[in-house]
């Protein structure tokens, strides 16, 4: 799956704007979080804000602002009392920002995407501004990395102020997880601050088995870079999710040396021996976030005191998961193991986003 600078930069290099629309405020019980987004790109949509009256309704509202005649990067923001207005079981309140993308965000977007690749963290700052059209806002977008910002105009107060709160946020990590409004709105214009999306995390999986292939079809569609590692050409399925990168070789130690840092591995091999070669080449580092195992208790113990006698650690040795999965649930058809993995994975990535 797709991130959404990726789609856009294709619409919009084919030279047809399209719509993204972002839950930027949220309040009692909602059917998606503040960040969630959705991208419409002519006929097609990617993602979604709730579904429901509320998705249907901020949907004719962001196809309304692409078929405006104005010229620049318009935006209009919407507030929906679920319970009241739509008549949703939820009863909370949404607001939506719906922003039209034309030609003049290409840079932006091809700015994020070149960012997310790297994962170099940065915020987004949204200068909102009135313009003619009653209710319609001009938008200005700026890129801010620790290094320097993108898109800021030159002694234009309102800029200055964005990009300072931009860099302070990225300076504190855990204050910009989600959307913010700066408060009270600036004179000339309103700023909504973005974090970077949440990148998931970099899985290096090894082994193409019942397990590592039903696992790759649960985690393929979240979109997270996957390495899928084995010692065998033939192992791989034909067709794969985009993100997941094949590698046969005779050496798969190799590929925990050329993972970067911060990346997930799972090691699950038709080779017990290999499991242990791999686990250890794994410890030698020290900056992954998890490193899981497949196998039972009774494996956990003999690879401990094997891994024991060859020098690590008892607490180098406990960043080892195995079994792999959440404990309570213990199926044991690959599906069943494939499913509580994932599960586990996405609480290490959401502990990571936090941090």
């Amino acid at each position: 799956m797709k991130a959404w600078p990726e789609l856009a930069r294709e619409s919009l290099a084919d030279g047809r704007a399209c719509a993204l629309l972002t839950v930027t405020r949220t309040e009692g019980s909602t059917p998606r979080e503040a960040g969630a987004r959705m991208l419409i790109c002519g006929d097609a949509q990617h993602g979604t804000i709730g579904g429901g009256r509320l998705e249907h309704d901020a949907t004719e509202r962001a196809r309304t602002l692409l078929a405006m005649s104005q010229p620049g990067e318009l935006a209009v923001t919407q507030s929906y009392n679920l319970g009241a207005s739509l008549g949703q079981c939820c009863g909370g309140r949404v607001e939506v920002l719906i922003q039209r993308l034309g030609r003049d965000a290409l840079p932006f977007v091809e700015r994020l995407i070149e960012l997310d690749a790297k994962r170099e963290r940065y915020a987004c700052a949204l200068v909102l501004e009135p313009c003619a059209a009653g209710g319609i806002l001009a938008v200005q977008r700026i890129v801010v990395t620790r290094e320097g910002s993108l898109g800021a105009r030159a002694e234009h107060g309102v800029d200055t102020l964005a990009v300072a709160e931009a860099q302070r946020a990225l300076l504190d990590a855990t204050c910009l997880v989600v959307p913010r409004w700066l408060e009270p709105s600036h004179e000339e214009g309103r700023v909504l601050l973005e974090p970077e999306p949440a990148r998931g995390l970099r899985l290096v999986l090894f082994g193409a088995g019942h397990v590592g292939r039903a696992l790759v079809q649960v985690i393929g569609p979240l979109g997270w870079p996957i390495t899928w590692v084995e010692t065998r050409d033939d192992a791989f399925p034909a067709e794969l999710a985009a993100g997941i990168n094949t590698i046969a070789t005779d050496v798969p130690e190799v590929c925990i040396d050329d993972a970067p840092a911060h990346s997930a591995f799972l090691i699950m091999t038709h080779d017990h021996a290999l499991d242990l070669q791999l686990c250890e080449r794994v410890l030698a580092r020290t900056d992954f976030v998890y490193c899981g195992l497949i196998g039972s208790r009774t494996k956990r113990t003999k690879f401990v005191n094997r891994l024991s006698a060859r020098g690590f650690s008892a607490e180098a040795i406990e960043r080892i998961t195995c079994p792999i999965g959440l404990p309570q649930l213990s199926g044991k058809a690959p599906f069943e193991v494939a499913i509580a993995t994932a599960a586990q994975l996405l609480q290490v990535a959401n502990g990571e986003r936090k941090r």
